[in-house]
C-alpha cells in the first residue's frame, strides 16, 4: 500500500501534467541547462501572502520534476527568460518561485 506522502506526490505530478501553463527550461545562474521540457504554471502579478507591499510573478513546478535547481537560477518559458527572486515554498512536492522578468530577447542560452 501507497503512503500518503507517495500518493500526495502522484497527485501534484498529474496536477500539473494537466493543468499547467507549457513547459520550461531550468538553468543555474551561469546559464547551464538543470531541466528542461518540465510543466509549470505561471501566475503574473499575483499578491502572496507573504508579500503585502507588492505583487509578485509565481512560477510552481514539480519537485520531482527538478531534483536540482538553482535558487538565483533562471527559467526560459515562453521567449522570456524569468529570474529567481527567491523561493516562496519548497515542501518537497512542490517549488513555488517569485520570479522576475529578466530577458524577453534572449530566453534561449544556447
Amino acid at each position: 500500500m501507497k503512503s500518503f506522502s507517495e500518493r500526495l506526490a502522484r497527485a501534484d505530478e498529474r496536477l500539473l501534467k494537466v493543468l499547467n501553463d507549457g513547459l520550461a527550461t531550468l538553468y543555474d545562474k551561469h546559464g547551464t541547462e538543470l531541466a528542461s521540457n518540465v510543466p509549470i504554471t505561471l501566475d503574473l502579478s499575483v499578491e502572496h501572502p507573504s508579500n503585502f507591499t507588492g505583487r509578485t510573478n509565481i512560477i510552481t513546478f514539480n519537485r520531482r520534476e527538478v531534483p536540482r535547481y538553482d535558487p538565483n537560477g533562471l527559467i526560459s518559458h515562453a521567449g522570456v527568460m524569468w529570474r529567481i527572486d527567491s523561493i516562496l515554498k519548497d515542501d518537497g512536492y512542490l517549488v513555488e518561485c517569485a520570479v522576475v522578468d529578466h530577458d524577453r530577447q534572449t530566453a534561449n542560452l544556447g
